[in-house]
């Protein structure tokens, strides 16, 4: 179809979490383009944001956020290097560059956005 969807490690289980997931990620809604569904983003969304994250050098500074935001994330942008993880990537720069988003806002974006 038109998105790009699933889980990366299997079929979904847990629906209840997924809607929890999605209510959480309303939170976000003020930055756009952010995807609130990551289990069917669009593919022109999903393409924008890995044109972003490929685009975008981050500052030392703001490189140091997105290192640890690694560190503080259960499993970082996403658990493999997937279109998932090059989106969120992105959606972090983004967040870091644009709304000087701290390392701790970052990792709970994508804990809060994580389809594994």
């Amino acid at each position: 179809g038109l998105y790009l969807g699933g889980q990366c490690c299997g079929a979904m289980k847990d629906l209840t979490e997924y809607n929890e997931e999605l209510k959480n990620l309303q939170q976000y809604k003020d930055i756009p383009d952010v995807p609130m569904n990551p289990y069917k983003t669009p593919i022109p969304l999903a393409k924008k944001w890995i044109d972003y994250d490929s685009s975008v050098t981050l500052t030392p500074s703001e490189q140091t956020v997105m290192d640890q935001a690694m560190t503080l994330s259960k499993e970082g942008p996403c658990c493999c290097k997937c279109w998932h993880y090059y989106v969120n990537e992105g959606i972090a720069k983004k967040m870091i560059r644009d709304y000087n988003y701290t390392a701790a806002q970052v990792a709970a974006y994508w804990d809060t956005s994580g389809i594994c």
